[in-house]
């Protein structure tokens, strides 16, 4: 009889205390403002895809989700990565990049000037440009890069045999704008790691461009240090 008693108990004191946790957990993620969009890190692709149902899906992989949308007006590639564990993704990273380069004579304008007006100056402002947040659960980086080479969207306007001079169109310079947010855990993890091979291992594509390792020329683009080995985001 004791120990049918004595088990009672520790089932009553187990249910009050997982209905405690429970709700204090459900009302965390209820009231704490997301850290991305509508979603906050660790919920799973299903979730996303839940919270981003309607909009056009460019590609779903395993450790990705990409949606064709506009961002004002500049069509946009919204990202999100996820890490897999135990066959579940969950998200880890997430951000906007132009899938083509952008027509615009103020590249600020698309995705810093927003970041300034919401995040206050940024932690550090980067050689080539590119601002850089360290929050204590979100990293958020921003840059934009020149396009160069031939580019489709351009062209250039031609009569021949016009007897009359035709002034050319004005041509914007192109760009490749991006900004991304970062779970700050993933992050201290990226930043400790020991070796190019470790750190190229571990990120995906999309993850490399939101960590700054967008290069015209795809090389190991991180330089260490002998001693505490950090990342640099490298110069373009």
């Amino acid at each position: 009889m004791k120990k049918q008693i004595r088990s009672t108990y520790l089932l009553l004191i187990t249910v009050i205390f997982l209905f405690t946790n429970g709700c204090a957990i459900l009302e965390t993620s209820i009231t704490d403002p997301p850290h991305f969009r509508q979603v906050w890190w660790g919920n799973t692709k299903a979730s996303v895809l839940t919270k981003e149902q309607g909009k056009r899906i460019h590609t779903n992989t395993g450790g990705s989700l990409v949606y064709k949308t506009r961002y004002g007006n500049t069509p946009i590639l919204l990202v999100y990565c996820f890490r897999s564990h135990n066959g579940i993704y969950r998200l880890r990273a997430a951000g906007y990049m132009t899938a083509t380069p952008a027509s615009t004579d103020d590249p600020d304008s698309v995705f810093r000037q927003e970041l300034l007006e919401t995040l206050g100056d940024p932690t550090e402002t980067l050689e080539d440009g590119g601002m850089l947040w360290l929050g204590a659960e979100t990293v958020a980086y921003t840059n934009a890069y020149r396009a160069v080479g031939r580019n489709t969207n351009f062209y250039r306007r031609s009569a021949p045999g016009s007897i009359i001079p035709i002034p050319r169109r004005q041509q914007l310079q192109g760009w490749h704008l991006i900004t991304g947010y970062i779970d700050r855990n993933f992050y201290n993890e990226i930043l400790n790691s020991k070796t190019w091979d470790a750190i190229h291992s571990e990120l995906s594509h999309y993850e490399e461009i939101f960590f700054g390792m967008f290069r015209k020329v795809y090389t190991p683009p991180l330089q260490y240090l002998e001693d505490g080995q950090q990342i640099s985001v490298p110069d373009n």
